[in-house]
């Protein structure tokens, strides 16, 4: 059957018609000759794409990809799906909404913990196809990635591709998810390594909206940063803010990471808002980088890396991310090492997903 597909006549002669393909094919699923099947589609796709008929060939593949789940024959499925995304590769195409609902609708039958390998090479195979027309790979695409590391609770990966989704609402549930399976003195690290990475991508939008909604108390407390020359300060009953401090009255910053004490007028919104609980160190460190950032204000963006010293040891990876942010969005130096370098690791290393 595989020679009969492969023949070429004059005007097209020697081509089985598509609905007797589709049949074969069927046949031998029925039958339980998966791979037989698999190569009559490949043969049948291949014919298609060289006369002109993407969509017809997209069609095929989507079709026999969701009968192969069907019969739980997932790695060929996500097989199938590789060959589709080479074939636009091939062809120069563009990302558009006809290529995503193909992508989603072969990866909607592939549930948790099956083809792993086949699967993640899928999705890397589609976003660096993705890079031609969006240098860190289609959001789309990414979220496709992260929504299949997250039913498999692979939290680490799917934040490598949600930061990319400008989702802050994904943040926020991938983020509470995550910490259930962490340390309880550890939970506002996933926040604050989250939040930095965003800002590092220069995505300050999402990242304003996650923070906000982790922390609403605390983002509501926090106004401009200070004149140059002002220092951080803390009320005595844990309002945080930032205002004029007399240096000689000024304590170095406290043994749990917190900016040094000092009385400070806020807003009394402010104050009514926080006077209950007052926010963890890391928290308030989170709030004033975030201001920082936001205006642009990097003398007062480096006082809250070295108020917050004791925060900022917690996790190695922190000051990568701060270094990351002042050179390319506070001092005008741009730097590609430390981006380009995430970029990479998600777009050219399907290493470690292929093997799951």
């Amino acid at each position: 059957q595989v020679a009969c597909f492969a023949r070429l006549g004059s005007g097209g002669r020697g081509i089985l018609p598509m609905a007797h393909a589709r049949r074969s094919i069927d046949a031998k699923i029925f039958a339980g000759e998966y791979y037989d099947a698999q190569q009559l589609a490949k043969t049948l796709f291949r014919r298609l794409c060289m006369q002109g008929q993407p969509a017809r060939a997209a069609e095929l593949v989507v079709e026999t990809a969701n009968k192969f789940c069907g019969t739980e024959a997932y790695e060929l499925a996500a097989d199938l799906g590789k060959d589709l995304v080479e074939s636009w590769q091939t062809a120069q195409e563009e990302p558009s909404e006809e290529h995503f609902h193909s992508m989603e609708a072969i990866l909607a039958g592939i549930p948790a913990h099956a083809a792993v390998a086949q699967k993640y090479a899928l999705t890397q195979r589609a976003l660096k196809w993705s890079t031609t027309s969006c240098p860190r790979g289609h959001p789309r695409l990414h979220r496709l990635a992260a929504q299949a590391y997250l039913d498999e609770e692979k939290y680490g990966r799917c934040q490598a591709h949600l930061v990319f989704c400008g989702d802050s609402p994904a943040l926020v549930e991938l983020v509470r998810q995550w910490r259930q399976r962490g340390y309880p003195d550890e939970g506002d690290l996933f926040s604050l390594r989250t939040l930095l990475i965003v800002m590092s991508l220069g995505d300050f939008k999402t990242a304003r909206e996650f923070w906000t909604s982790m922390y609403p108390a605390a983002s509501a407390a926090i106004g401009p940063p200070p004149p140059t020359g002002e220092d951080i300060a803390v009320s005595p009953s844990g309002a945080v803010g930032a205002a004029a401090v007399d240096p000689a009255q000024t304590s170095p910053a406290r043994a749990d990471g917190s900016a040094s004490a000092s009385s400070v007028e806020l807003p009394n919104s402010a104050h009514s808002v926080l006077e209950e609980e007052p926010p963890e160190p890391l928290v308030q460190c989170g709030c004033f980088l975030l201001v920082a950032l936001e205006a642009r204000n990097l003398a007062f963006f480096r006082q809250v890396r070295a108020k917050y010293t004791l925060v900022i040891r917690r996790d190695c990876t922190f000051d990568k991310y701060l270094d990351e942010i002042e050179a390319c969005f506070l001092d005008g130096r741009v730097q590609q090492a430390g981006l380009g370098a995430l970029v990479s690791a998600l777009l050219g290393g399907t290493q470690d997903d292929a093997q799951g």
